[in-house]
């Protein structure tokens, strides 16, 4: 999947005359600049399901802020980036987020790039170049909007299975996700139910993260254009904020959840 989005975003850069070695010379000569001036990559660690995409997406509404998805680096070379010194490592990491840019148009200088993987590893990888933030939903919720709101990923992971079996993976999967989380104690947790409520506050601190500065009648617009009312007004999809019916369950299984994410859940002040 990295490899096509890789691929999908070279053929975007290359229809504009250039082909692509020009195209690879450019990202390397502006990750190395960008790495001398210490410019910082945002993170927004999540486990998917908790409002990533939008977030990114309203962040991206700010001046400088690239979007770039969720962007993963193969684990052989992950392994061969630690073994470097990390200036080095972190010039392909923002050469690669780079690749992964919205926008065709090439990264600035001074831009912000944003990642939003659902994994620690490439902000691990980009040292203190990275600005890292974990994104967290109410468990029950994140694990029955994977199990039944995301039909794509369900053919790509488990085509065949059962309500049953599909959902426990996803507990599973998400009590894993946040217990490892947790315990790295990171300084910057956004609730998405906070994002909902009041997501010109969060779109302030995580610009501020990174030392842009976004005045609250900025985010407040911008969150008003991004919502799901907003797009649904002015006719553009903007994000991937969800605007269906809510998703609704067999008491059954939602009970099942209930009780297998109890702990998870009073940890973390969902109960």
């Amino acid at each position: 999947m990295q490899a096509n989005k890789l691929r999908a975003r070279c053929t975007e850069r290359c229809d504009d005359g250039d082909d692509l070695e020009q195209v690879i010379a450019q990202i390397v000569d502006a990750a190395a600049r960008r790495i001398a001036n210490a410019q910082p990559t945002l993170f927004l660690v999540n486990c998917g399901s908790s409002g990533s995409h939008w977030l990114e997406a309203m962040l991206s509404a700010l001046p400088g802020m690239r979007a770039c998805g969720e962007v993963y680096v193969p684990a052989p070379i992950a392994e061969t980036l630690k073994s470097l010194p990390e200036p080095q490592s972190a010039c392909f990491l923002d050469g690669l987020h780079q690749l992964h840019s919205w926008e065709p148009a090439p990264v600035g200088d001074d831009d912000i790039l944003i990642n939003s993987a659902h994994s620690w590893s490439c902000s691990d990888l980009a040292g203190t170049t990275a600005r890292a933030a974990l994104l967290i939903r109410d468990p029950l919720d994140v694990a029955v909007s994977r199990t039944f709101r995301k039909p794509q990923l369900r053919r790509h992971l488990m085509p065949d299975a059962h309500d049953e079996s599909y959902l426990e993976r996803n507990i599973a999967f998400v009590e894993k996700f946040y217990r490892s989380a947790l315990r790295r104690k990171p300084a910057t947790i956004v609730r998405y139910e906070d994002i909902v409520a009041r997501p010109n506050e969060s779109l302030a601190v995580l610009a501020d993260m990174v030392g842009r500065s976004a005045t609250p009648a900025r985010c407040a617009q911008i969150a008003a254009r991004y919502s799901a009312s907003g797009q649904q007004a002015s006719g553009s999809r903007l994000s991937n904020v969800f605007r269906g019916p809510r998703v609704t369950i067999p008491p059954a299984l939602e009970a099942h959840a209930a009780a297998r994410l109890a702990g998870l859940r009073a940890e973390m002040g969902y109960v």
